[in-house]
């Protein structure tokens, strides 16, 4: 069963303007949706009670009271203790001049955010993405900008695992021959965070239009990849996301590798194997002790 957040974003381009509001304002602010009528949701999201009982429809829904007992029961329950994360929305006063007190902030900060994207992690959804990784004959990793070094990393390690993978480097390749191999059995991987890449989001269409299955990963499910993925992660980052979470990225992409080799142990472990044999072959490393 698809999770409130997917339905949202896999609708939302289809959406007009004013039950975009209201999407936004699903997402961002389930309680109230959970405990206040149409009319008032209406009132605090800029809009009116008709577009939010419309975009309860568009959504699928019967009506607004049904949406409202699906956000009761899939948004609501997990959020009510406290919000851990609250703690860390500005760094404190007391960090100044003090290296150890900063060093524990960014630590507990980064565990907070990793606690919070796995927890988020819909159980259905990681294994759509898993499903989608060891069923790819090939698999093309966008991630440009801040997210070069994880899209690297990630590639390196699929191609250990399963090989077929490839890095698109923006300009130094050619995205029209890279696209030009994607058919309906192939996976493209998209990274894409704040300030948003067009280049990776075109890259994206227009593997679509090849009929490519798409796992998206980003911070916001109404992100410019959003709409666009058939599975799409949310990564929970501090902002701005480019420079304080890619701690969390790394942890989240860590966490589909072990999954994937959980998964499929049999032959990644044969491919390792095959892989540690012609290493230790055609290259030569520091023995232990030396």
């Amino acid at each position: 069963m698809e999770t409130m957040n997917d339905l949202v974003r896999k609708k939302y381009d289809e959406l007009t303007a004013s039950m975009k509001l209201v999407a936004k304002f699903v997402l961002e602010q389930p309680e109230q949706v959970a405990l206040h009528t149409a009319k008032e949701i209406g009132g605090q999201s800029g809009t009116s009670e008709t577009t939010v009982i419309r975009f309860s429809l568009a959504l699928g829904f019967s009506g607004y009271s049904m949406l409202q007992e699906e956000i009761r029961k899939t948004l609501l329950m997990p959020k009510e203790r406290e919000n851990p994360l609250r703690k860390f929305s500005d760094l404190p006063q007391q960090s100044a001049g003090d290296s150890r007190f900063l060093s524990r902030f960014i630590l507990e900060q980064d565990m907070a955010y990793m606690n919070k994207t796995i927890e988020e992690l819909a159980p259905e959804v990681l294994e759509k993405a898993v499903d989608s990784i060891i069923a790819a004959r090939k698999i093309i990793i966008v991630g440009l900008r801040a997210s070069h070094a994880a899209a690297f990393w990630l590639t390196s390690t699929l191609n250990i695992m399963r090989g077929n993978a490839v890095l698109y480097r923006g300009a130094v390749d050619d995205a029209n021959y890279l696209i030009t191999d994607l058919d309906k059995d192939c996976l493209v991987i998209a990274l894409s965070f704040p300030r948003y890449s067009l280049e990776t989001l075109n890259f994206v269409l227009a593997a679509k239009a090849r009929s490519a299955n798409i796992l998206a990963i980003s911070d916001d499910e109404l992100s410019p990849l959003g709409s666009k993925a058939d599975v799409f992660i949310k990564v929970s980052t501090p902002q701005p996301a480019t420079l304080k979470g890619m701690a969390v990225l790394f942890t989240l992409l860590n966490v589909l590798i072990a999954e994937v080799t959980a998964k499929d142990h049999t032959n990644i472990q044969r491919r390792i194997d095959a892989y540690n044999t012609t290493t230790e072959q055609f290259f030569a490393f520091v023995e232990d002790g030396k």
